[in-house]
């Protein structure tokens, strides 16, 4: 059996039905494509310099340049996709037929001494690999998940004893949080993030 596209889909991530519906519908609507992801608004609002980490554009030596929320809302308003150099998967679908031309290795991240950690994410490699191999990768600004990070499920922050969740009270706090998270419609991020679950 021949696989059409492959699913990525980062594991703190809230991805809906409608979400992948969107995005088979785009490869439809662009047959260019190669890759299509989704995006998720990773840090806190900045007000009109707000950005978000997961996707952007891939500046000469691998330096990621994040898209502004305000530059995504635009791209929504006229339902179109965004060329990009990068994506942190939190939801991608792409093309089968993308991993051939893009070599065994391709989340091999590149030396780059001047970089916080010395060399590119994981994640940034791959979509360099992409464009390289002469792939083209887009954001679907319509396509928006919800990111659950640990440190967003206090609502508000509540300090929790630091025992095991089976045996500390503690640990029961933080599960009973998690529960509450998890029932539809509770705001699983910030207010002003407005994520709901």
């Amino acid at each position: 059996m021949f696989l059409d596209y492959v699913l990525w889909i980062d594991d703190d991530n809230i991805v809906l039905p409608a979400d992948l519906t969107r995005l088979l519908q785009d490869f439809q609507e662009h047959p260019e494509a190669d890759m299509i992801a989704g995006w998720c608004w990773v840090e806190p609002s900045r007000g009109e310099k707000a950005i978000t980490t997961s996707c952007g554009r891939l500046n000469p030596g691998y330096a990621v340049e994040p898209f502004p929320i305000a530059e995504i809302r635009e791209a929504a308003k006229r339902n179109e996709l965004m060329p990009a150099g990068y994506t942190g998967f939190p939801v991608v679908l792409m093309r089968h037929s993308l991993l051939a031309k893009i070599g065994p290795h391709p989340f091999t991240p590149f030396i780059r001494p001047e970089m916080r950690w010395g060399m590119t994410g994981e994640d940034v490699a791959f979509c360099a690999h992409v464009t390289e191999a002469g792939g083209k990768l887009y954001v679907d600004p319509r396509v928006r998940v919800a990111h659950l990070k640990i440190r967003e499920i206090p609502d508000p922050p509540e300090p929790v004893a630091a025992e095991p969740a089976e045996s500390g009270a503690g640990g029961h706090q933080v599960l009973a949080k998690i529960r509450r998270v998890f029932k539809p419609g509770h705001r699983a991020n910030s207010e002003r993030e407005g994520v709901h679950v």
